[in-house]
């Protein structure tokens, strides 16, 4: 999926700000899906950016990978039924951080953090490249988008409401599934670096989707690429984790591995000062069984 697009176009079919419906529990179960005016699409048809009067049902058995998420900045809140049938998530819209300079189309992401946006704003010096404006907190206020799980099916109904009257905030990070597919693409070819999975296959230089910058726009950042393509190779167990078990003895392991192979009658041992009894220590705590000990 791309980056999202510009401004959505003025409200159609939406609900009047000030009407929007106190929803309740779905128990008829006879929504059907709709997709309302101004949504953007995910590739499994999902409104990752849901707008206007628009509705998903998920049924039991399908599987939608974004399901449960929305693309833009957001407060989530979640909570259960008193007769324990349905879970309830909702996520709250934070709107947009713009820029005040006409012309300039940045839209970044809000922060979710506490007094983070005000901390944000205290410095507003837009960050779009050659840009001397200043940035501003445009806040979303009559919108609501609300997910129920009925838990003994596996039912899900996503509803949202109201029109958001802000261009879409670029992504900080790609969506569940641009990172499934990044994830099917590294598989492939593990041994593929960054620039690589970029390129894609020169065999297929003449194809529009050659290359993962094809599955969401943020992909074309190498530094975010790389990052994204070591989680992965380490969740397949196809490279080391950074902080995985035994990494911070890695290094003692090494060391006294390369001082078994190096010992010989003309190279003095690398443990040749410390004290026999010392030596016998610190072999059993770092290296267990795998040494013979002297």
């Amino acid at each position: 999926m791309q980056l999202p697009s510009p401004t959505p176009s003025a409200p159609t079919t939406a609900t009047p700000d000030h009407h929007l419906t106190h929803w309740g529990f779905p128990l008829g179960k006879d929504q059907v899906t709709f997709i309302d005016h101004d949504c953007i699409i995910d590739t499994e048809g999902y409104p990752l950016y849901p707008n206007n009067n628009t509705i998903f049902v998920l049924q039991p058995g399908t599987e939608i990978t974004n399901f449960g998420t929305v693309g833009f900045s957001k407060t989530t809140s979640s909570e259960i039924s008193k007769d324990r049938r349905w879970k309830i998530s909702r996520a709250h819209c934070l709107g947009v951080i713009v820029c005040d300079c006409k012309g300039c189309e940045y839209a970044g992401p809000t922060p979710t953090g506490q007094g983070k946006i005000e901390e944000l704003i205290r410095m507003p010096c837009c960050p779009a490249a050659d840009c001397t404006g200043k940035i501003y907190w445009k806040e979303c206020r009559n919108t609501q988008t609300r997910f129920d799980h009925e838990v003994s099916t596996g039912w899900r109904l996503m509803r949202h409401q109201g029109f958001h009257d802000h261009p879409w905030p670029t992504s900080k990070k790609p969506d569940r599934l641009a990172r499934k597919l990044l994830a099917l693409e590294v598989a492939k070819n593990p041994k593929a670096g960054a620039l690589q999975l970029k390129v894609g296959n020169p065999d297929k230089s003449h194809e529009p989707d050659n290359g993962i910058a094809s599955i969401h726009g943020l992909l074309v950042n190498s530094d975010r690429l790389r990052h994204l393509r070591r989680q992965i190779l380490c969740d397949l167990n196809l490279a080391p984790s950074k902080d995985g078990d035994g990494a911070g003895d890695r290094f003692m392991h090494d060391m006294f591995t390369w001082d078994e192979l190096s010992q010989s009658k003309s190279t003095p041992s690398l443990l040749s000062a410390v004290s026999t009894n010392h030596q016998k220590y610190l072999r059993k705590t770092w290296l267990g069984s795998h040494f013979k000990f002297v």
